[in-house]
Protein backbone atom coordinates (compact mmCIF):
# COMPACT_ATOMS: atom_id res chain seq x y z
CA UNK A 1 0.00 0.00 0.00
CA UNK A 2 1.53 3.49 -0.99
CA UNK A 3 1.59 6.48 1.48
CA UNK A 4 -1.61 7.97 2.48
CA UNK A 5 -3.12 11.39 0.75
CA UNK A 6 -4.12 14.08 3.45
CA UNK A 7 -5.11 17.20 2.18
CA UNK A 8 -4.41 19.95 5.33
CA UNK A 9 -6.27 23.53 5.32
CA UNK A 10 -5.47 25.65 7.96
CA UNK A 11 -4.80 29.68 7.57
CA UNK A 12 -2.28 28.96 10.58
CA UNK A 13 0.22 28.47 8.41
CA UNK A 14 2.97 28.05 11.05
CA UNK A 15 0.83 25.17 12.56
CA UNK A 16 0.10 23.64 8.66
CA UNK A 17 4.28 22.94 8.77
CA UNK A 18 4.59 21.70 11.74
CA UNK A 19 1.61 18.93 11.36
CA UNK A 20 3.43 18.13 7.59
CA UNK A 21 6.70 17.61 8.85
CA UNK A 22 5.23 15.50 11.80
CA UNK A 23 3.40 13.36 9.78
CA UNK A 24 5.70 12.82 6.47
CA UNK A 25 8.39 12.03 9.17
CA UNK A 26 6.25 8.58 9.53
CA UNK A 27 6.20 7.55 6.52
CA UNK A 28 2.96 7.06 5.86
CA UNK A 29 1.77 10.49 4.42
CA UNK A 30 1.89 12.24 2.13
CA UNK A 31 0.49 15.80 3.27
CA UNK A 32 -0.06 18.96 0.84
CA UNK A 33 -1.30 21.92 2.76
CA UNK A 34 -3.67 24.52 1.65
CA UNK A 35 -4.14 28.10 3.38
CA UNK A 36 -7.50 29.00 3.34
CA UNK A 37 -10.46 26.84 2.49
CA UNK A 38 -10.56 28.42 -1.29
CA UNK A 39 -7.43 26.77 -2.05
CA UNK A 40 -8.07 23.98 -0.18
CA UNK A 41 -11.43 23.20 -2.28
CA UNK A 42 -9.57 24.19 -4.97
CA UNK A 43 -6.86 21.46 -4.82
CA UNK A 44 -9.67 19.02 -3.77
CA UNK A 45 -10.75 19.60 -7.19
CA UNK A 46 -7.68 19.45 -8.56
CA UNK A 47 -6.09 16.25 -6.93
CA UNK A 48 -7.73 12.93 -5.22
CA UNK A 49 -6.75 12.79 -1.78
CA UNK A 50 -7.85 9.78 0.99
CA UNK A 51 -8.56 12.31 4.03
CA UNK A 52 -8.60 15.90 4.04
CA UNK A 53 -8.33 17.34 7.45
CA UNK A 54 -9.43 21.07 8.42
CA UNK A 55 -10.05 24.01 10.26
CA UNK A 56 -12.97 25.04 11.62
CA UNK A 57 -12.36 28.45 12.67
CA UNK A 58 -10.60 30.20 9.13
CA UNK A 59 -11.47 33.50 7.60
CA UNK A 60 -13.69 33.68 4.46
CA UNK A 61 -14.26 30.19 3.82
CA UNK A 62 -15.02 28.54 7.80
CA UNK A 63 -14.33 24.98 7.85
CA UNK A 64 -18.19 24.01 7.94
CA UNK A 65 -18.40 25.78 4.27
CA UNK A 66 -15.23 24.29 3.10
CA UNK A 67 -16.68 20.43 4.26
CA UNK A 68 -20.05 21.14 2.80
CA UNK A 69 -18.50 22.27 -0.44
CA UNK A 70 -15.82 18.83 -0.76
CA UNK A 71 -18.94 16.54 0.18
CA UNK A 72 -20.16 17.51 -3.44
CA UNK A 73 -16.73 17.06 -5.15
CA UNK A 74 -15.70 13.91 -3.57
CA UNK A 75 -18.24 12.34 -0.70
CA UNK A 76 -16.80 9.36 -0.31
CA UNK A 77 -13.88 11.01 1.45
CA UNK A 78 -13.31 11.36 4.72
CA UNK A 79 -13.10 15.56 6.21
CA UNK A 80 -11.71 15.63 9.82
CA UNK A 81 -12.35 19.02 11.31
CA UNK A 82 -10.24 20.27 14.41
CA UNK A 83 -9.83 23.90 16.14
CA UNK A 84 -6.94 24.91 18.03
CA UNK A 85 -8.46 27.94 20.81
CA UNK A 86 -5.65 29.99 21.94
CA UNK A 87 -7.10 31.27 25.68
CA UNK A 88 -10.88 32.20 25.76
CA UNK A 89 -12.83 30.61 22.76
Amino acid sequence: MGKIRLLLVDDEQFLCKIVKLNLERSGDYEVTTAYSGEEGLRKAQEARFDIILTDLRMPSMNGENLVQALKAVHPDVPVLVWTVCYGNP
